[in-house]
C-alpha cells in the first residue's frame, strides 16, 4: 500500500539488526494501545495543494514498483517545481529527499532532510527519514539524537495522539535498525 515508504525501508533489509525483533514487539503492541492510528491526512491542506501531494505520491509509487530509474529522475523536476510554488508543505521535500535516496545518492537526500528538519522542525516524517539514513551509514549516536533516544511516540511526541500510520511503520522501524 505504501510503495515508496518500504521501498525506501527495504533498502536496509541487506543490515543486521542489532536488537532482535521482539525486543519491540512489546514496545509496539503497547505503543498501538494510547495512540489513535489513521491513514487520513493528520494536517488538513487545501483541496488543490493535497490533490497534487496526493498525485505526486502515486506517481512516484508507480515509478518505484517498475524500478523506472529514468523516471525517477525526472520525477525530480517536477517536485521541485511544486516546491518553488508550495515551499511551505514539507511532504514535498520529503518526496525530493526520498526521490535521492532511491537512486542511492545518500548524500544529496541526507541534505534535503536536514534542511527539512531546519525549516520544518515538526515534520515528523522528515525526522524519521533522515535518522533512517543516519543509521544506514552506521552514524548510531546523530540517529538517536535525532529522536532524543525515546523508543515510543509518545514520549517523544507527548502532545500528540493521532498519527499517520506512515509515521508509526517509519518510527519503529528506524528503531528496530537502531
Amino acid at each position: 500500500h505504501h510503495i515508496l515508504v518500504e521501498a525506501t525501508i527495504d533498502l536496509a533489509l541487506q543490515k543486521t539488526y542489532p536488537r532482535e525483533k521482539d525486543d519491540f514487539a512489546r514496545l509496539i503492541t503497547d505503543a498501538h494501545s494510547r495512540l489513535n492510528i489513521t491513514s487520513e491526512p493528520i494536517q488538513e491542506l487545501e483541496e488543490s495543494i493535497a490533490d497534487i501531494i496526493e498525485d505526486l505520491y502515486y506517481e512516484l509509487q508507480e515509478l518505484v514498483e517498475v524500478e523506472n530509474t529514468n523516471g525517477i529522475f525526472n520525477f525530480r523536476k517536477k517536485i521541485e517545481a511544486q516546491i518553488q510554488q508550495h515551499p511551505d508543505q514539507p511532504v514535498l521535500y520529503n518526496y525530493l529527499g526520498n526521490s535521492y535516496f532511491l537512486l542511492r545518492d545518500v548524500e544529496k537526500g541526507t541534505e534535503i532532510f536536514k534542511q527539512c528538519l531546519v525549516d520544518f522542525p515538526d515534520y515528523l516524517l522528515g525526522r524519521l527519514f533522515l535518522a533512517f539514513q543516519l543509521i544506514q551509514n552506521k552514524k548510531y549516536d546523530e540517529a538517536g539524537k535525532l529522536l532524543h533516544d525515546n523508543y515510543t511516540l509518545q514520549v517523544l511526541l507527548p502532545e500528540r495522539t493521532t498519527f499517520h500510520n506512515q509515521e508509526v511503520y517509519i518510527f519503529y522501524a528506524v528503531w528496530a535498525l537502531y
